[in-house]
């Protein structure tokens, strides 16, 4: 016949990559080990970061960055709650207050000079003693006393205005709770 035979050639992958023979079982092994050794290396990161934070790394100079010396920090609501512990911990990192609250704004100014003198900073407090709920029936009498202490201060010396002032029902959704609970 006058057609010429290709020679047969029974060669497999195998034969050409021995190492493509192993089961799948190994595979899933390897696969498996893979991703264990990078869920290590992930989590080893988060440690010596999370360590890093809380350790290592320099405090953020929130006096600083806000502001610097002589900067002042003003918080409605210190008599109590959030607004009496951050005005205790900006005390404490040097800030001046000014405190708007009810009459144991006082207490909290207390405190937070002498928290700042165990810090060996210098701080000053004023306080103004004011009922917030009567902001909407005496508006202009209400702001009087804060915008003085505002322009006693000067503009460019405020740094942080933290409004912690207020009360809140957790039983009552605010859209649902009556218009007398929410100027009360």
């Amino acid at each position: 016949s006058n057609y010429h035979s290709v020679p047969n050639f029974n060669i497999t992958l195998a034969d050409v990559f021995p190492f493509l023979m192993i089961e799948a079982v190994q595979i899933g092994v390897y696969v498996g080990a893979i991703i264990f050794l990078w869920q290590c290396l992930f989590l080893f990161i988060r440690a010596f970061t999370s360590f890093y934070k809380f350790f290592l790394m320099p405090g953020l100079d929130v006096l600083k960055r806000y502001g610097g010396d002589g900067t002042w920090a003003v918080i409605t609501g210190p008599d109590c709650g959030q607004g009496r512990l951050l005005a205790i911990e900006l005390a404490e990192r040097g800030f001046n207050l000014l405190l708007i609250g009810y009459k144991d704004s006082f207490k909290t100014g207390e405190l937070c000079l002498q928290k700042a003198k165990k810090q060996k900073k210098t701080i000053q407090v004023r306080v103004i003693v004011c009922d917030f709920s009567d902001a909407i029936k005496r508006r202009e009498e209400f702001f009087a006393p804060i915008e003085r202490e505002f322009e006693r201060i000067g503009p460019t010396n405020l740094g942080v205005l933290i409004n912690a002032v207020g009360h809140r029902f957790a039983w009552d959704p605010f859209h649902m709770m009556p218009i007398e609970k929410i100027y009360d």
